[in-house]
């Protein structure tokens, strides 16, 4: 009998370690357990907050991959007024 990974259990709504019922996130379950219980203000909220956090998280990516070619033309703009001067 080949075994089963403890992903593929867990994903069952059995826990990987003991095998008993655990608190699965389950495709009907919410993401955070008392949204329909928050006011529309604070849903808003946390909304904007999410968004505030994956613009931020998107940016640094685009960013961490355009730091070295900015770097790379500031230092040839200083190469290049040095000798402009001569």
């Amino acid at each position: 009998m080949a075994q089963v990974p403890p992903g593929a259990q867990a994903a069952k709504g059995r826990c990987a370690i003991d095998g008993l019922r655990s608190p699965v996130l389950h495709p009907s379950m919410a993401l955070i357990p008392r949204w329909r219980y928050m006011t529309d203000e604070a849903k808003a909220l946390s909304k904007r907050a999410a968004i505030s956090a994956l613009v931020v998280l998107g940016a640094l990516v685009l960013l961490r991959a355009l730091l070295p070619w900015v770097v790379l033309a500031v230092v040839l703009w200083w190469i290049w007024k040095g000798l402009a001067r001569r």
